[in-house]
């Protein structure tokens, strides 16, 4: 048989809100880098992540340019 869907990590609000952001980043792995990189820069961050954010175990892919770029940003460390 097949496997019933997933239970959503989060539903719809039952109250209206009235968000106050300033920036809304769709998740992914970067997306969570940058949505650091904006939170350290002092800005209010929603991310809408597909599921329960965890520990991420994937090879990146990036480019030394994109590394720099996120280090710039403040997600990432040089060291």
């Amino acid at each position: 048989t097949a496997a019933s869907p997933a239970t959503p990590f989060v539903t719809e609000a039952s109250v209206e809100a009235e968000p106050d952001f300033d920036v809304v980043v769709l998740g992914g792995t970067l997306g969570i880098f940058a949505a650091s990189a904006f939170q350290a820069r002092g800005f209010k961050v929603c991310v809408i992540e597909r599921g329960p954010l965890a520990g991420r175990n994937q090879e990146w892919n990036l480019s030394l340019d994109e590394v720099r770029d996120l280090v710039d940003a403040g997600a990432l460390h040089a060291d």
